[in-house]
């Protein structure tokens, strides 16, 4: 349902109309706007946009030849005012220019050799590819032009369940409201990797769409960046718009917030007036305009009311379905709600939260019969004579049986749940968690220079993290508890001997000999000893270790219950680890998410390693 508004100057720009007890608010703001040299009118602007193209296996053939078409001809719709930049993104991040350049023929006939290089290969790492791009277009610090990020991928590997939140906020965070990103999705693209990129682009001002005919890539994807193109003219509109109501007045408001506003738009609430209809609705407006300046001031809007006839006749005429009671801003205020509902559900960080507004959306989806993606309607046949299908006649052709009996159909409500499992669990992953709950934890400290290696929590594949030489360096706690404690002593990035207390003695453990109470002797209750090798464990503290003797430094490898054990090996295992992609014997890179951070790791020996310039900001 519309309702056209008339053009108000500056100082009226509300209009307010209600129907019975519900009222329908647009309000048009003025904005103010700065108008570049390359610009001829207010509300036309430059714009750089910094595309990120997925380049991984997945996109193989025609899926990445199409997309790389989609964007040449995107890049020659640009304005040559506006600067653009592209990042490939897969095994590794790969930037066309180090800094963005103007839409001419020459420099897109530059971009179009580069692109022509592109091979597909390795697992999609789109999120360092994004924050390579915010890290570009911050460091250009140009403020004339009006910053876009446009995705072209068909997965989002590095954003799975465990981090999906993680990484969204990582990059929002990043962006700072300062950046509109839009997603385009091309090909199949899983339900996780979609959501992902549908909640990413509603965190920053941005639009996403899934795109699948191929063939069309070079006419769709010019029209999808025009349209990003226009929507993220918000960047340089109002932000925190908010509206305040008499709650005496009013009730059941729809939205009276909006993080941004843009010249064109309408600010619309809607909602139901306590009691009769009043013939003014006193309101107070208030936002930060382009210059961030706070704005604030108090309104009295005359109410324009629909009569039966007219407007109020002809709308009812033509969506009421003979409802006798339909009420078409009341159906519009439903409308809105469930809109506003679904937007936040897309931003929820909790399952609880995303379903409570689901429950909200879906049951007024169902009283105002309205259509949304939290509830479908299926319409089913009753099974009889009237809908059965007669044998072939002599023709040879089947035919419906006739039947002057006439039948209702069945409608059935289905709830559909897209994104947060179910609290419930069933038999298998009950049993899984049951015994991970059992295993202990298990680190281990290696090599030269000094790594820090543990499992990784969701494979068997092992991280293995380079120790910064100033973080540890000397003696070091690194397990204790009421039961024992062991020492470290690590100089220049090497574990040159293990002190264990256990009780009232004293075992060291170094690259040559045994010391137990001071006297070299392999002999102890706890020890067991092998071949370059000495194990012991200590059952009240429900832990084991063993340290292998190799050359000139030592290896230990501890398996503790972190619920009893302090020190510097429980503090390590605190460190997230989670490998983002199905990895076969095949692959030598792969891409791991530690403490919050997306790192590229190489497989060497057993285990994915990565270098200490990474991994020193993970322990700084």
């Amino acid at each position: 349902m519309e309702y056209s508004t008339e053009i108000h100057s500056s100082e009226d720009f509300c209009t307010i109309t209600a129907d019975g007890e519900y009222f329908v608010q647009f309000c048009d703001p003025p904005v103010p706007s700065f108008v570049n040299d390359s610009v001829d009118a207010i509300g036309q602007y430059d714009y750089s946009i910094t595309f990120v193209i997925d380049t991984s296996g997945s996109m193989f053939g025609e899926k990445l030849k199409a997309s790389v078409d989609g964007l040449l001809a995107a890049l020659a719709g640009l304005s040559p005012a506006d600067n653009f930049n592209i990042v490939s993104s897969s095994r590794k991040e790969e930037i066309f220019s180090q800094e963005a350049l103007p839409a001419t023929a020459h420099s897109i006939a530059r971009a179009k050799e580069w692109l022509m290089t592109l091979r597909h290969g390795g697992v999609s790492s789109i999120m360092t590819g994004v924050q390579s791009a915010i890290w570009h277009i911050t460091a250009s610090d140009d403020k004339k032009r009006i910053p876009l990020i446009v995705i072209l991928s068909d997965s989002v590997s590095d954003a799975t369940e465990e981090n999906f939140q993680i990484a969204l906020n990582s990059i929002s965070n990043s962006a700072a409201e300062r950046i509109s990103i839009s997603a385009l999705a091309v090909g199949y693209t899983d339900t996780s990797s979609w959501q992902f990129l549908q909640r990413l682009s509603t965190r920053n001002r941005g639009l996403a769409f899934r795109l699948f005919d191929l063939t069309k890539f070079v006419e769709i994807i010019p029209e999808k960046v025009d349209g990003i193109k226009k929507f993220s003219r918000s960047l340089r509109g109002l932000t925190d718009v908010h509206f305040s109501f008499n709650s005496e007045s009013v009730a059941d408001l729809t939205d009276t917030s909006f993080s941004h506003f843009t010249a064109g738009e309408d600010l619309v609430v809607l909602g139901k007036f306590v009691g009769k209809a009043p013939a003014f609705l006193n309101f107070t407006i208030e936002y930060r305009d382009v210059e961030d300046n706070l704005i604030s001031f108090s309104k009295s809007v005359a109410i324009k009311k629909l009569d039966k006839t007219g407007e109020r006749a002809e709308t009812i005429a033509k969506f009421s379905a003979e409802q006798s009671d339909y009420n078409p801003i009341r159906q519009q205020w439903a409308v809105t709600a469930v809109h506003q509902l679904l937007k936040r559900r897309a931003q929820a960080t909790s399952q609880s939260d995303y379903d409570e507004l689901t429950r909200q959306a879906a049951k007024l989806s169902r009283r105002f019969k309205i259509v949304s993606p939290v509830v479908s309607f299926l319409v089913r046949r009753p099974k009889s004579s009237a809908n059965l299908i007669d044998p072939a006649n002599e023709n040879g052709l089947r035919e419906k049986r006739s039947s002057e009996i006439a039948e209702s159909h069945e409608i059935h409500y289905q709830y559909r749940k897209l994104w947060w499992r179910s609290d419930e669990k069933d038999e298998l992953e009950k049993t899984a968690e049951e015994s991970f709950e059992n295993n202990l934890q298990w680190a281990a400290l290696t090599g030269y220079p000094l790594m820090f290696s543990r499992k990784l929590e969701n494979s068997d594949e092992k991280v293995c993290l380079a120790l910064p030489g100033g973080v540890v360096n000397g003696r070091v706690k690194l397990a204790e508890n009421e039961q024992f404690s062991i020492v470290g002593d690590i100089r220049k990035f090497k574990l040159i001997s293990v002190t264990i207390r256990i009780n009232e003695d004293t075992i060291k453990v170094t690259n040559t000999t045994i010391y137990v109470d001071g006297a070299p002797s392999s002999s102890h209750p706890f020890l067991r000893t092998e071949e370059n090798f000495i194990h012991f464990s200590i059952p009240e503290a429900k832990s084991s270790f063993k340290v292998h003797r190799l050359g000139r430094r030592l290896d230990l490898t501890a398996e503790i219950d972190l619920e009893e054990i302090t020190g510097f090996l429980p503090s390590l295992l605190e460190v997230e680890s989670l490998m983002l992609e199905e990895i076969t014997e095949k692959h030598k890179t792969a891409m791991l998410w530690v403490h919050g951070k997306h790192f590229l790791a190489h497989r060497e020996e057993s285990c994915w390693r990565l270098n200490a310039g990474e991994t020193d900001v993970l322990f700084a």
